[in-house]
């Protein structure tokens, strides 16, 4: 239990501050000069789209969980009925090489994150609504 708790408290608090940046990192691009193209985003970067923002948020992480329980975890069949039909991977190298994707995103978003800091072109400005000398 004391694993479960450690990993849920370490990926909210990463994912509540990453996914933070990123729409706030939007909604001020988008009420600058740049324009959303679709009305999706128009909605969903607007003042208060922050509630779909993260309606989507919620929906895609149901639908992942889902398919880790589904495939991998076969846990809380109650919660994730939907994918109760998929077949359970069993294979012990497939599983090794399986598992350990979703730590990839945290790689592919502290990459993103540091790169605006390293590479500014204006993203600072975005971001923080001044200019930050390096």
């Amino acid at each position: 239990m004391a694993v479960g708790a450690c990993s849920t408290l370490n990926e909210v608090s990463h994912g509540i501050t990453y996914m933070a940046l990123v729409w706030i990192y939007e909604q001020k691009k988008f009420t600058g000069e740049a324009k959303p193209k679709t009305t999706f985003l128009k909605i969903t970067f607007s003042r208060y789209g922050v509630l779909s923002f993260v309606g989507l948020l919620i929906l895609f992480a149901y639908f992942e969980e889902g398919l880790w329980g589904g495939l991998v975890w076969k846990e809380h069949a109650s919660v994730f009925k939907p994918f109760a039909v998929l077949p359970a991977i069993n294979g012990d190298l497939l599983l090794a090489l399986i598992v350990p994707l979703p730590q990839s995103t945290h790689y592919v978003l502290d990459g993103f994150i540091w790169k605006i800091k390293k590479q500014d072109n204006g993203n600072k400005a975005v971001l923080y609504d001044k200019e930050y000398p390096d």
